[in-house]
């Protein structure tokens, strides 16, 4: 980067309320003088085609992720793409902006063997299982998908929003009411994926986003940056600019629906990060995390807990209904009675007490990347997803040295012991 030249860092979460985001944005955009965004250019088809005969498990991962993230964009943003998108032209102004980022489908396209294998392997093996349901489930997700995203790119903002209701309600109603067990397995292998090769690519799309910020700013002779990206990348984007000697000037970092904090200089164990480099986990107060033991006795007490709610409230219903001579309209409040208990259960325990009663029971509670406790909705979005892990019965905690679930890696929480 040129003589003299600041880089500012804003790290958002890519489904926060927009009017709270273009806010803070805007604060720390005040001095600079040109905007890069962690946006890539948009991949061609025969990226995608590319993609889609390298790592077929991937390419449909994507658009599953995009898929989940219509409804809480649409709340957030009004918008189907990420709300830092959207909050950085309305605070550009007259300020160049630059798109930065290497699309994961253009990296995914040039995979090699390793990815090739591994991706076709557990595709085939789904498809000798139930071939019929994961064509269908393929094709669903495509069509529902793809056309708010290419209204959308071509400039229509709320056709694009209504066809990203539209699109996430029939995948709700079809998957309540026609989905079969291998829809879920598809789904949840398909996320997996995805998020294996994010991780798997984070540190390099860091170092090339400060690649291109460096070339803008060289060229436009620019003397302070903002760079936005995920929060995920603000620990590996600001080692390698230390690295590089470039002066990091201030870091924000989002949190979810509620004020962030901005830094000046901050140690890289204050900061989010996906992937190598530092331990992003020794800003966690306890010293070490929990072992696998302990998270399986809260988790079996958890469930007997669980198991006896939904008997209780399953036999409310019965009752209900029955006395109202009404039974064949029982199945719908039951599905929802079984979806809303279990997350419902854990995420009132973990948003408004740290833990639930099985945790407690250990002495384990659930906390943020920085040691906080955990709001209702960072709660909530964990025990959404947790039904990955369900899906990959719980093998993710297993594999994972630190054995934390897919659910608090996506949430980005730890499960740590409770003081004393």
């Amino acid at each position: 980067m040129t003589e003299g030249v600041r880089l500012d860092l804003f790290g958002t979460i890519h489904i926060d309320r927009l009017g709270k985001v273009r806010g803070e944005m805007g604060r720390v955009a005040a001095d600079a003088e040109a905007i890069c965004l962690e946006q890539p250019a948009d991949p061609t088809v025969c990226m995608y085609v590319a993609a889609g005969l390298r790592a077929p498990l991937f390419l449909v991962g994507t658009f599953l992720y995009q898929l989940l993230l219509f409804a809480p964009l649409v709340l957030a943003a009004r918008d189907v793409r990420a709300t830092e998108f959207v909050a950085v032209e309305e605070i550009a102004d007259d300020r160049p902006l630059y798109r930065v980022d290497d699309h994961p489908i253009r990296i995914v396209s040039g995979a090699g063997p390793v990815t090739m294998l591994a991706n076709w392997a557990v595709l085939l093996v789904l498809v000798a299982y139930d071939p019929l349901n994961v064509v269908l489930t393929v094709a669903a997700v495509f069509a529902l998908v793809v056309p708010p995203v290419v209204v959308r790119r071509l400039d229509f903002r709320y056709p694009a929003v209504l066809l990203a209701v539209l699109s996430v309600a029939v995948a709700g109603v079809g998957y309540l009411r026609y989905a079969p067990r291998t829809t879920g397995l598809v789904g949840g292998v398909s996320v997996v994926a995805f998020i294996a090769v994010i991780s798997a690519t984070i540190e390099r799309r860091n170092e090339e986003m400060l690649d291109r910020v460096t070339e803008r700013a060289a060229e436009n002779d620019h003397d302070r940056v903002l760079l936005v990206s995920g929060k995920a990348h603000l620990g590996g984007i600001v080692e390698a600019a230390r690295a590089r000697d470039i002066d990091i000037g201030q870091v924000h970092v989002s949190k979810l629906f509620r004020t962030g904090e901005t830094f000046d200089d901050p140690p890289l164990s204050a900061l989010p990060r996906v992937g190598g480099g530092s331990d992003r986990s020794e800003t966690v107060p306890d010293e070490h995390h929990v072992t696998l033991g302990p998270r399986i006795g809260a988790y079996l007490l958890d469930v007997t807990l669980i198991l006896v709610a939904l008997a209780v409230s399953g036999a409310g219903l019965l009752v209900v209904y029955g006395l109202a001579g009404t039974p064949s309209v029982l199945a719908l409040p039951l599905v929802v009675c079984w979806l809303l208990v279990p997350v419902g259960y854990r995420t009132l325990s973990e948003g408004l007490f740290g833990s639930t009663p099985g945790k407690r029971l250990f002495g384990l509670r659930v906390v943020e990347w920085d040691g906080s406790p955990v709001s209702l909705r960072i709660a909530a979005v964990r025990n959404l997803y947790r039904v990955f892990d369900c899906l990959l019965l719980y093998l993710p905690a297993v594999l994972d040295d630190q054995n934390r679930l897919l659910a608090d890696r996506l949430a980005g929480t730890y499960v740590v012991r409770r003081k004393p």
